[in-house]
């Protein structure tokens, strides 16, 4: 999971902009989202109670890229009832077919 690479990378990440984004400045979102407490695994009866940890970094690009992302607009970036929102841990057997929520990475 996201969270253990982290903490055994020194509570870093690091990532890699693309270089044909044009220069300016941005606001970059990240997010953790904490699964742990949907489903009946640890709540029985209770279903959707994710956990969103989210940070907002002001960037500024530089460089000759002329690409400019659509971007996501929040509250809405991605319905309440995004499969990758809901998925419920305690079943191994379905971790492989997790997908992350939200829309597609902008590469």
């Amino acid at each position: 999971w996201a969270n253990e690479i982290i903490v055994n990378n020194g509570n870093r990440d690091d990532l890699q902009i693309p270089s044909d984004i044009k220069p300016g400045l941005y606001i970059l979102r990240t997010e953790l989202l904490s699964l742990h407490g949907n489903g009946q695994y640890s709540n029985p009866g209770l279903l959707g109670l994710p956990q969103f940890y989210t940070h907002c970094f002001n960037i500024e690009i530089s460089g000759d890229g002329t690409a400019i992302p659509s971007g996501v607009k929040f509250p809405g970036g991605y319905p309440k009832d995004d499969p990758g929102v809901g998925f419920v841990l305690g079943k191994p057997a379905q971790y492989a077919s997790y997908k992350v929520p939200g829309p597609p990475t902008y590469t």
